[in-house]
C-alpha cells in the first residue's frame, strides 16, 4: 500500500512461566534461544537436593549388600545360635540328669545291680531322648541363624523402599510442578497467539478493503480522464500525467 500504511502485527514471542513455593522458584518453562525447543526445568531447593542425594547414596550402599553376609554379621549370627544352644542344653540337662539318676537308683534298689534288662531298656530310652533333643537343638540353632540373616536382609530392603519413597515423592513433586509450569506457559502463549491471529485477520481484512477502495478510485479516475481526452483531442499529455499519479497511489 502507500507509504503511510500500517505494518502487519508481529507474531508474539514465547512467554516463559514459573512455579514458586513461597519465594523459591521450583519449576520454570521457557524457550531455548538456541534450539527453539520448549524446556521445562525442575529446580529443587537445597534441602530437597540434599535429601535426594542422601537417598540415592543410601540405596547405592544397600544394593551391594543384598544376599551377602559380612564377617561381622556372620559372627553375630553364630553367637546368637550358640547362646540359644547353650540355654537349650542347660534346660534339657536339668531334666535329663535327674531322670538318669532316678533310673539308676530305682534299678539298684529293686535288683541290687544295674546289670539288668530293665536298666538297659530305660537307659536306651533316655539316650534316644537325649539324641533327639540334641539334634533338635542343633537344628533350631541353624534356623535362628537363617532367620537373623533373613530379618537383616528384609530390614535392608525395607530401608531401600523407604529411601525409594523419598525419591518417588520428589519425582511426583517434580512432575506436578513441571506440569503446572508447562500448562501455565501453554495457556498464556495460546492466548497471545489467538490475539495475534485476530489482529492479523483484522489487518488483512483492512488491507483488502483498502486495495478494493483504491482500485475503485483508479477505475473512476481513469474513466474521467479517458472522457476528457476524447473531448479535448490533445489529451495524451494529460493522460500520461494522470497515469503516473495513479501509479504513485498504487505504490
Amino acid at each position: 500500500m502507500g507509504r503511510g500504511s500500517q505494518s502487519a502485527p508481529s507474531a508474539p514471542s514465547y512467554k516463559s512461566s514459573v512455579v514458586k513455593d513461597g519465594t523459591n522458584t521450583v519449576s520454570t518453562t521457557y524457550q531455548d534461544p538456541t534450539t527453539g525447543s520448549i524446556v521445562t526445568q525442575y529446580i529443587p531447593d537445597a534441602a530437597q537436593a540434599a535429601g535426594q542425594s542422601e537417598a540415592e547414596q543410601g540405596i547405592n550402599q544397600i544394593i551391594p549388600t543384598l544376599g551377602q553376609t559380612s564377617p561381622e554379621m556372620a559372627k553375630e549370627y553364630d553367637q546368637a545360635a550358640q547362646a540359644y544352644s547353650d540355654a537349650a542344653m542347660q534346660q534339657f540337662n536339668n531334666s535329663y540328669v535327674p531322670q538318669l539318676t532316678n533310673l539308676r537308683e530305682n534299678i539298684a534298689s529293686r535288683f541290687g545291680t544295674l546289670n539288668s534288662s530293665q536298666f538297659l531298656s530305660g537307659l536306651n530310652s533316655l539316650q534316644q531322648t537325649q539324641a533327639n533333643a540334641l539334634a533338635g537343638i542343633a537344628e533350631k540353632a541353624q534356623t535362628i541363624k537363617s532367620q537373623l540373616a533373613t530379618q537383616t536382609e528384609n530390614n535392608q530392603i525395607n530401608a531401600m523402599h523407604a529411601l525409594g519413597g523419598v525419591l518417588s515423592a520428589d519425582q511426583t513433586a517434580l512432575n506436578d510442578n513441571a506440569k503446572t509450569s508447562l500448562n501455565a506457559s501453554q495457556s498464556l502463549n495460546d492466548f497471545l497467539n489467538s490475539q495475534w491471529m485476530k489482529q492479523l485477520s483484522a489487518y488483512t481484512s483492512s488491507q483488502n478493503s483498502q486495495r478494493q477502495l483504491l482500485g475503485t478510485m483508479i477505475n473512476a479516475i481513469g474513466k474521467v480522464i479517458g472522457g476528457s481526452g476524447g473531448s479535448n483531442g490533445g489529451g495524451s499529455s494529460n493522460g500520461s500525467s494522470s497515469d503516473a499519479e495513479m501509479a504513485a497511489m498504487a505504490e
